[in-house]
């Protein structure tokens, strides 16, 4: 599917991956709407300021993988990648001590099974998340 990331067309984004499960996998579908809610707001936030604020979400089974899902999101925003670039949320401060930040990409990693990012060479940025059942 493909949409611009505004934060309002969040709920096209859920209703896209409520119909590419099938009853078999409902289990998967709260993990994936809470990852693909904040890869979504992420890149609507690092696209605001570009002439093409579209993304491009795919959610697919993995072929020659049982029970695994890949959720992809394209865009044509700055280069950032954030498994590397997010900072590390110091887990141990209190709310209030917190810098705001990180905590997504955070726990995104720890609730999938494998992450990759690109920038390809038609200057996109591709990330990939790979759940498993």
């Amino acid at each position: 599917m493909k949409l611009i990331a505004d934060v309002e067309k969040l709920t096209k984004v859920f209703s896209y991956i409520e119909n590419v499960l099938t009853e078999e996998e409902v289990v998967l579908v709260p993990k994936i709407k809470l990852v693909a809610e904040e890869l979504f707001v992420n890149v609507a936030m690092h696209v605001k300021d570009t002439e093409d604020k579209t993304v491009e979400i795919e959610l697919s089974a993995v072929e020659d993988e049982d029970n695994t899902w890949k959720l992809t999101f394209i865009d044509n925003g700055p280069v950032y990648n954030p498994l590397e670039e997010a900072k590390e949320p110091d887990l141990d401060a209190g709310v209030e001590e917190r810098v705001i930040g990180g905590l997504g990409v955070h726990l995104i990693k720890h609730m999938t099974d494998r992450q990759y990012y690109e920038r390809t060479p038609t200057e996109k940025n591709v990330l990939q998340i790979f759940f498993k059942k």
